[in-house]
C-alpha cells in the first residue's frame, strides 16, 4: 500500500466518522443538503459539510482535487 503522507490524526478521524455517519444515515445526504439540514447528521462538521456542498453544487471538491494533484493515483 502506498503511503500518501502523514495526515492530521483528527482530520483523518473526522473523515472516517463522517463516512460512517453518511453510510448509516436513514435519509439521503443530497436531500438533507437541499433542505439545508446536513448538520443533523452526527459527525459532519462544518468543513465536511462545506465539502459536500461544493460537491453537490459543482461535482468536485477543490480540496480533494489539490490532494490528487499532489498524490496522483
Amino acid at each position: 500500500m502506498k503511503k500518501l503522507s502523514k495526515g492530521n490524526f483528527f482530520e483523518i478521524r473526522a473523515y472516517n466518522n463522517a463516512a460512517d455517519a453518511i453510510e448509516h444515515s436513514t435519509a439521503e445526504v443530497r436531500d438533507l443538503w437541499q433542505e439545508e439540514k446536513l448538520g443533523e447528521i452526527p459527525g459532519l462538521g462544518k468543513s465536511i459539510q462545506s465539502h459536500l456542498s461544493e460537491y453537490f453544487k459543482t461535482g468536485k471538491v477543490t480540496h480533494f482535487e489539490t490532494l490528487l494533484k499532489k498524490h496522483p493515483l
